[in-house]
């Protein structure tokens, strides 16, 4: 970043750290497998800022804590028949600072009675998926399925969603030339 107004301030890219652990495991029995995944994650960043007129903070101190999982089931219940779900989850929780701002530029809003602040954006989705596959024939097969997704966001424009689909197609993968 280099300010126009200001020549001889320049900064280079904070400095960041980003961590996961993963598990994942897959397991079979008989026509029904099963597999899964678990992450967790933190992203930090924390160094300094730069020491421009009106600006109070020394450090940024951010923080987002992140949490995936997903377990997904699929059955052969016939040579022609399978079945298959799944359930996602995943969470992102922004710990960083919060600070208030007080400086005549920046805005105050009257209805809640208090000073612009920062706000640490946060997520959370669950989503659920049902589906099953028939084969009418070679190269023919049906397929139909339920889809369902939920997010809550904090501090967004909207602070919950949900998705509700019902699907079904048909798949024709042969054609005579």
């Amino acid at each position: 970043m280099s300010l126009p107004y200001a020549y001889d301030v320049y900064a280079a890219t904070p400095d960041n750290q980003a961590h996961q652990l993963a598990i994942a495991g897959q397991y079979r029995l008989d026509a029904t497998v099963l597999n899964g995944r678990v992450v967790a994650g933190r992203m930090i960043q924390d160094d300094a800022l730069i020491q421009v007129a009106g600006n109070p903070l020394q450090s940024w101190d951010g923080q987002v804590d992140t949490l995936d999982a997903k377990l997904a089931a699929t059955s052969m219940l016939t040579p022609r028949l399978r079945v298959g779900g799944s359930v996602d989850y995943s969470k992102r929780d922004n710990d960083s600072s919060v600070y208030e701002f007080m400086q005549p530029r920046l805005s105050y809003d009257a209805i809640s009675n208090s000073f612009k602040q920062n706000t640490v954006l946060d997520s959370e989705r669950q989503t659920v998926k049902l589906n099953t596959a028939y084969r009418l024939a070679p190269g023919y097969r049906l397929q139909a399925g339920y889809d369902f997704k939920q997010v809550e966001r904090h501090y967004g424009e909207r602070e919950q969603t949900r998705d509700n689909t019902l699907w079904a197609e048909l798949d024709i993968r042969t054609f005579e030339t």
